[in-house]
Protein backbone atom coordinates (compact mmCIF):
# COMPACT_ATOMS: atom_id res chain seq x y z
CA UNK A 1 0.00 0.00 0.00
CA UNK A 2 1.44 3.12 -1.49
CA UNK A 3 1.13 6.72 0.50
CA UNK A 4 -0.91 7.33 -2.22
CA UNK A 5 -3.20 4.72 -1.86
CA UNK A 6 -6.48 6.64 -0.10
CA UNK A 7 -9.81 6.38 -1.02
CA UNK A 8 -10.30 8.81 -4.65
CA UNK A 9 -14.01 8.30 -4.77
CA UNK A 10 -17.03 8.26 -2.36
CA UNK A 11 -17.74 4.67 -0.45
CA UNK A 12 -19.25 4.02 2.13
CA UNK A 13 -18.77 4.23 5.80
CA UNK A 14 -17.98 0.83 6.38
CA UNK A 15 -15.59 0.48 3.61
CA UNK A 16 -13.53 3.28 4.29
CA UNK A 17 -13.33 2.33 8.14
CA UNK A 18 -12.00 -0.85 6.74
CA UNK A 19 -9.30 0.60 4.41
CA UNK A 20 -8.36 3.28 7.43
CA UNK A 21 -7.52 -0.27 9.83
CA UNK A 22 -6.04 -1.85 7.08
CA UNK A 23 -3.61 0.67 6.41
CA UNK A 24 -3.39 1.68 9.84
CA UNK A 25 -2.27 -2.13 10.84
CA UNK A 26 -0.14 -2.03 7.56
CA UNK A 27 1.96 1.24 8.78
CA UNK A 28 2.24 0.29 12.20
CA UNK A 29 3.50 -3.25 11.31
CA UNK A 30 6.24 -1.94 8.39
CA UNK A 31 7.47 0.13 11.50
CA UNK A 32 8.60 -2.68 13.29
CA UNK A 33 11.57 -4.29 12.12
CA UNK A 34 14.60 -5.70 14.02
CA UNK A 35 17.77 -6.29 12.87
CA UNK A 36 20.10 -9.37 13.46
CA UNK A 37 24.06 -9.35 12.82
CA UNK A 38 25.06 -12.99 11.87
CA UNK A 39 28.29 -14.36 10.92
CA UNK A 40 29.18 -14.61 7.05
CA UNK A 41 27.12 -13.60 4.02
CA UNK A 42 25.50 -17.05 3.38
CA UNK A 43 22.45 -18.64 5.11
CA UNK A 44 25.25 -21.23 5.57
CA UNK A 45 28.25 -23.42 3.51
CA UNK A 46 27.43 -23.74 0.36
CA UNK A 47 24.27 -22.16 0.39
CA UNK A 48 23.08 -18.60 -1.34
CA UNK A 49 23.51 -15.58 -0.15
CA UNK A 50 21.22 -13.95 2.43
CA UNK A 51 18.60 -12.11 0.09
CA UNK A 52 15.61 -9.53 0.66
CA UNK A 53 11.80 -11.06 0.33
CA UNK A 54 12.73 -14.50 1.52
CA UNK A 55 11.52 -15.82 4.61
CA UNK A 56 13.58 -16.48 7.16
CA UNK A 57 13.31 -18.40 10.80
CA UNK A 58 14.03 -16.42 13.95
CA UNK A 59 14.63 -18.08 17.04
CA UNK A 60 15.76 -15.03 19.48
CA UNK A 61 16.85 -16.16 22.55
CA UNK A 62 16.95 -12.57 24.08
CA UNK A 63 13.24 -12.06 23.52
CA UNK A 64 12.05 -15.67 23.98
CA UNK A 65 10.70 -15.85 20.73
CA UNK A 66 10.75 -18.47 17.72
CA UNK A 67 8.89 -16.55 14.57
CA UNK A 68 9.39 -16.26 10.89
CA UNK A 69 10.21 -12.87 9.02
CA UNK A 70 10.81 -11.37 6.21
CA UNK A 71 13.95 -9.65 5.42
CA UNK A 72 13.53 -6.50 4.38
CA UNK A 73 16.75 -5.55 3.99
CA UNK A 74 20.43 -7.06 3.94
CA UNK A 75 24.06 -5.20 4.52
CA UNK A 76 27.22 -7.09 4.06
CA UNK A 77 30.68 -5.77 5.47
CA UNK A 78 34.03 -7.22 5.95
CA UNK A 79 36.97 -5.22 7.54
CA UNK A 80 40.72 -5.97 7.97
CA UNK A 81 39.57 -6.55 12.15
CA UNK A 82 36.60 -8.38 11.53
CA UNK A 83 35.35 -11.34 9.34
CA UNK A 84 32.44 -11.09 6.53
CA UNK A 85 29.06 -10.56 8.27
CA UNK A 86 25.83 -9.63 7.48
CA UNK A 87 22.69 -7.13 8.92
CA UNK A 88 19.67 -8.53 8.22
CA UNK A 89 16.44 -6.28 9.03
CA UNK A 90 13.50 -8.13 9.31
CA UNK A 91 9.92 -7.28 9.40
CA UNK A 92 6.34 -9.22 10.40
CA UNK A 93 5.77 -10.76 6.22
CA UNK A 94 1.81 -10.30 7.57
CA UNK A 95 2.66 -6.15 6.78
CA UNK A 96 2.29 -7.59 2.99
CA UNK A 97 -0.87 -9.35 2.54
CA UNK A 98 -2.61 -8.39 -0.27
CA UNK A 99 -6.16 -7.26 0.29
CA UNK A 100 -9.26 -7.49 -2.06
CA UNK A 101 -9.56 -4.61 -4.29
CA UNK A 102 -13.05 -4.42 -5.93
CA UNK A 103 -13.44 -4.68 -9.54
CA UNK A 104 -13.90 -1.48 -11.47
CA UNK A 105 -16.94 -1.16 -13.50
CA UNK A 106 -16.14 -0.72 -17.27
CA UNK A 107 -19.09 1.03 -19.30
CA UNK A 108 -19.57 0.05 -22.86
CA UNK A 109 -16.73 -2.85 -23.74
CA UNK A 110 -17.35 -5.56 -25.80
CA UNK A 111 -20.42 -6.96 -23.96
Amino acid sequence: MSQGDYADEPGDNLALQELATTMAAVNAGRSLDLSYTVAGWRQGAGLPLWDINQLVRIKDVLDVSDTTRLIKRCSFSVSEDSAPETVLTVIDPQVYTLRAEPEKQVKGGWG
